[in-house]
């Protein structure tokens, strides 16, 4: 199922975000911490607060722990299947 059909069955649009600003997001709702991913993308922690930000100007967000949850809840990443509830 692709982004816009998940968005537009929630009734939810967010603001489209670049390629390399998703991959930040998914790492995020990953459970990864900001040095996590700059550790992992070889980047500085500045570059990777600074894409971020970005996401969260956005997606109106105040700060880059929001990021992974929002995702997650809006269905803008797949969750893992370790992460969904037993039922």
């Amino acid at each position: 199922m692709s982004e816009s059909s998940l968005n537009s069955q929630n009734g939810f649009v967010p603001r489209k975000l670049t390629k390399r600003q998703m991959s930040v997001v998914r790492e995020l709702a990953d459970g990864c911490d900001i040095a996590t991913v700059a550790a992992r993308r070889d980047r500085g922690l500045s570059s990777v607060y600074e894409i971020a930000g970005r996401i969260c100007d956005r997606w109106g967000l105040e700060d880059w722990r929001e990021i992974g949850p929002y995702a997650r809840d809006h269905g803008l990443v797949d969750v893992r299947a370790s992460d969904r509830p037993v039922a």
